[in-house]
């Protein structure tokens, strides 16, 4: 890579992608949560009375919930007695005493009991600044005993720490070294804009990820790009857990390369890098090449 394209590609992405080598910034806090305890129903129609034991449950299950999510290191848990403050059905008081207590998300649901051998399970993770839902689960789980409930716990856990991560895509970068007489300036910027959002509607289609966008005064051309801790931060201020950045070079007429790198926002570890090369440069070839870049990674799945 030339030291124009290597400059090129950081001044676009705010991060430095050279010789399949990122320069990340020093690691940042994992995302701050604080848990709930689930709110319980039981319509089994059993004539004891097991208040008691459900109670502990419901009260065993926040605790092993808050550990697990402590111990796997992607969340920070915060203490917060949100149930003391707020009454259930309060959505407002519960953001703002997540959001008092310092946490970026709040964990909350409710447990039915539905008969003797099953019970139904509601939990949703809301950010505690917007109240945007960015994780539901309906789950089910048999048994009403101690162990049935951690099984269920350890299984809701998993689930949390495989839910689709947050991409934010930033604006590629370009240079033309193929000194074709013509001024394509306009027709570069578009299909630039085009490769951007088309990677990004294309991550949100699969599934595999949740897409979101930066705000106006967060774009990456805001950062200098010798500080490729600008726009990591910035990403994770919106809500990112991973950065796609990358740069592209038109070499000849027929000619055309890609760098793409995907960043964990919180230490600026590179999880995905790719260096391509396409044919043409036309709207079909960039969108062939968007759509290739697209299924490439979904294939691999890099994850925080």
């Amino acid at each position: 890579m030339t030291r124009s394209t290597r400059s090129l590609v950081a001044a676009a992405a705010g991060l430095l992608i050279a010789a399949g080598i990122a320069c990340g910034p020093a690691a940042a806090e994992a995302p701050a949560i604080a848990v709930m305890p689930f709110a319980y129903l039981d319509t089994s129609g059993e004539p004891r009375d097991q208040r008691a034991e459900h109670a502990a449950r419901i009260a065993a299950m926040a605790g092993d919930l808050r550990a697990s999510l402590a111990d796997r290191g992607r969340f920070r848990v915060v203490a917060a007695d949100i149930a003391g403050a707020c009454a259930a059905e309060d959505s407002a008081c519960v953001l703002a005493a997540a959001r008092e207590a310092g946490a970026d998300l709040v964990v909350t649901g409710a447990i039915q009991k539905a008969s003797t051998m099953e019970s139904q399970m509601w939990v949703g993770i809301f950010a505690a600044d917007s109240g945007e839902r960015v994780l539901y689960r309906n789950l089910s789980f048999r048994g009403d005993t101690d162990e049935a409930w951690r099984r269920a716990t350890r299984f809701l856990v998993r689930q949390i720490e495989t839910a689709a991560p947050a991409v934010a895509v930033l604006p590629f970068g370009f240079v033309d070294t193929s000194f074709e007489p013509e001024d394509q300036t306009a027709a570069h910027a578009r299909r630039l804009a085009a490769m951007s959002s088309g990677l990004a509607d294309a991550l949100a289609a699969s599934g595999e990820y949740r897409v979101v966008a930066l705000a106006e005064g967060d774009k990456a051309h805001l950062c200098p790009p010798e500080d490729p801790n600008c726009a990591l931060e910035r990403a994770r201020r919106d809500g990112a857990d991973l950065v796609v950045a990358g740069g592209v070079q038109k070499i000849s007429t027929m000619a055309t390369r890609v760098w793409l790198g995907i960043f964990d926002t919180r230490d600026g570890k590179r999880v995905y890098y790719r260096d391509l090369n396409f044919r043409g440069d036309n709207d079909e070839s960039w969108s062939r090449a968007t759509q290739f870049i697209a299924r490439q990674i979904e294939e691999a799945k890099p994850t925080p």
